[in-house]
């Protein structure tokens, strides 16, 4: 918002030649070639997004659907394996934008850049569809023979990390891994959660208790796994357990440091590069399961029985309550951040010290 208003203030300024207007903000607030690559993010919010729901939900679904468990099997762990490989992917290219739009901001390169990076959006986006596609038949299913395979497939990564040679930095990499798959399985559940909701109507209350049950016994299972996973990485490697302590300081210099750097716009961009959270697929999927959530005909007969008015008085708050909540958890963050800082400061300015004597 603070970027879009900027890039008003500067057609006002230097396209339309209105001079006298008033300024939208104080003086000394102009437009920076940062918040140019802020504004691309938001394009590719709407880009992704806007192709997303170009793809039909039904038709998805029951293709998945029509698919034996054993290939279901097979498409999740396909899945799991390109979405690594596309978050790679997907911190370069937003790397190299923002490089060129900041420091090297000729049109050509950023057309290309632009572009590329427009292509990685849509194809991350949609591989995430697919996903909560697959765990939403997954959560649908009578059996719930599928829910069994994903979360013994969440065991069978024991095989085959544990066995493994693994130093610091490696089990670091492995550890903000586990972090964002967990965090993505959150996400996902929520979004599927939301729009099982919706259409249950009536039945709400039953579909509420058996997704509550799923999603806490596939986000127990993972955990468990991850728990295990990293108890035996750190005994068979001789790894001590002091070592996610230096992984703790680390994320929470990182934090810290962003906030630090006011010419960024994105305070969140060093940890989630570090932790490898792909941000803009994320929420592309999250808004087109609001929107189908939202398209439901009965969610759209209590929507016109409000009245726009009361309609627009819900969207408002609803965004500052979200804005609060994101104000709010960042600042608990950096907080937490520098109290955790500040304690290990003490800590070690008060261990006695031997004399050189």
């Amino acid at each position: 918002i603070f970027s879009l208003i900027l890039l008003l203030q500067w057609v006002l300024e230097h396209v339309l030649r209105l001079k006298g207007v008033v300024r939208l903000l104080p003086t000394g607030r102009d437009l920076h070639r940062t918040h140019v690559y802020d504004l691309m993010r938001g394009f590719f919010l709407i880009i992704g997004t806007g192709v997303l729901c170009m793809l039909n939900m039904s038709r998805v679904y029951h293709y998945v659907r029509r698919q034996s468990t054993i290939k279901l099997y097979v498409l999740t762990g396909m899945l799991e394996i390109f979405d690594k490989l596309l978050c790679s992917f997907g911190q370069d290219a937003f790397d190299l934008l923002y490089w060129q739009t900041r420091y090297k901001p000729t049109w050509s390169k950023l057309i290309s850049s632009f572009s590329l990076v427009s292509v990685y959006v849509v194809i991350h986006s949609a591989l995430y569809f697919v996903l909560v596609a697959t765990l939403t038949v997954a959560i649908n299913s009578a059996d719930q023979a599928i829910i069994s395979v994903l979360v013994l497939n969440n065991f069978a990564e024991i095989k085959g990390f544990v066995f493994k040679k693994f130093d610091r930095q490696n089990l670091f990499q492995l550890a903000c891994a586990d972090v964002t798959e967990r965090f993505n399985l959150t996400l996902f559940m929520s979004a599927i959660f939301l729009v099982g909701m919706v259409q249950a109507r009536e039945e709400w209350y039953a579909t509420l208790c058996s997704f509550l049950w799923t999603i806490l016994y596939m986000v127990v299972c993972e955990a468990v796994a991850d728990w295990i996973k990293h108890a035996f990485i750190t005994k068979f490697n001789h790894l001590d357990s002091s070592v996610y302590e230096d992984y703790h300081r680390l994320l929470r210099k990182d934090i810290l440091n962003c906030r630090r750097d006011m010419s960024m716009m994105d305070r969140t961009y060093a940890i989630t590069r570090r932790i490898g959270l792909s941000q803009i697929p994320l929420v592309c999927v999250f808004l087109r399961y609001l929107w189908l959530a939202f398209r439901d005909p009965y969610l759209q007969m209590y929507v016109e029985e409000m009245g726009k008015a009361q309609l627009w008085t819900y969207f408002v708050q609803g965004m500052g309550a979200l804005l609060g909540l994101k104000v709010g958890i960042g600042m608990m963050l950096v907080y937490l951040s520098a109290d955790s800082s500040n304690t290990e400061l003490e800590a070690y300015y008060a261990r006695p010290r031997k004399s050189n004597s």
